[in-house]
């Protein structure tokens, strides 16, 4: 794979598109989950995310099934445990769409956090400024009782704590799924990892759907379908815009996925969304920035890009 230009227009395109899309797929998640079973709605998005991968790796004629495949069985036990928990916690009503989301896309400061940990990478300033940006704005969001005594008595039901505990949890097994394909991507595409990884996602989350004898209303078809294909399309552009331009460049711009599901929610779905909140969610959002553009540039000296997650 080439190194990219100094700049690749498209591939800025490419991301906001991707998180759009994300938002749209949070949403419509939700929206399911009224009618629906959260592993139905995740067996769902796994389902169509292989056959969007694996429809999109043929048509640009690059493998589309993992060679090795065994080494990828972390990444997609990890992952799966991850989309478990987001969908688990997207699916409750008991706490605001944007703030569970925002929650689970704090993947990138657990991952500055385990990487000199799990992988022995230096850690450096990105952790020294995202950890105290990040904790504070998981405070603002979900604030706890012994701080915020004269408020957010919504965030402190204990549903609604239960579902950010799992946001949260999700976050971290996901960096664990990017740590695991680290060690196990090299000479796989990225249609390949995908569609591996979706298989093992929807073959977990049917049994589920099974064992909780869960069915599928005739008014939960159409957002579930919708939560597929945004998840599915989404997942396609976020790695096309990887394959042309540095995380560091065009990673920032996946948080966009956290505005629009903020406004879908506070909007459409008439979500309280109070001032803490939002400070909170800008924090946590530009920890995860501090982590993209300085890991990438402590890492520089080593390789001219990074490998699209997956």
């Amino acid at each position: 794979m080439s190194a990219p230009s100094d700049s690749h227009p498209a591939a800025f395109a490419w991301m906001a598109a991707s998180a759009v899309l994300f938002g749209l797929m949070n949403f419509f998640a939700r929206i399911s989950s009224e009618h629906a079973h959260w592993a139905v709605v995740a067996a769902t998005r796994a389902l169509v995310g292989a056959v969007v991968a694996y429809s999109y790796g043929r048509a640009r004629g690059v493998r589309v099934i993992a060679v090795h495949a065994p080494a990828l069985w972390l990444r997609a036990i990890f992952g799966t445990m991850a989309m478990g928990c987001t969908f688990f916690a997207v699916a409750s009503t008991a706490a605001p769409l944007a703030d569970v989301v925002t929650l689970s896309n704090t993947t990138p400061v657990f991952l500055g956090l385990l990487g000199p940990i799990v992988l022995r990478e230096r850690a450096g300033r990105r952790v020294a400024f995202a950890i105290p940006l990040s904790l504070l704005g998981v405070v603002l969001i979900i604030q706890p009782a012994a701080i915020f005594a004269g408020g957010g008595a919504v965030s402190r039901t204990p549903a609604a704590t239960a579902a950010y505990a799992i946001a949260l949890s999700g976050a971290v097994f996901a960096a664990f799924a990017m740590m695991s394909l680290r060690r196990a991507a090299k000479g796989e595409t990225s249609e390949a990892i995908v569609v591996h990884f979706s298989i093992v996602a929807f073959a977990a989350f049917a049994s589920i759907a099974l064992l909780a004898h869960a069915t599928v209303p005739r008014e939960a078809i159409g957002p579930l379908v919708a939560t597929g294909l945004c998840g599915g399309f989404a997942q396609i552009f976020m790695t096309q815009s990887y394959r042309l331009e540095r995380a560091a460049r065009v990673g920032p711009l996946g948080y966009l996925a956290v505005v629009v599901t903020a406004l879908l929610g506070a909007y459409v779905l008439h979500e309280p969304l109070g001032l803490e909140a939002v400070l909170g969610m800008a924090l946590v959002i530009s920890s995860g920035i501090v982590v993209t553009v300085l890991g990438v540039r402590d890492a520089r000296g080593g390789a001219t890009r990074e490998r699209a997650p997956l």
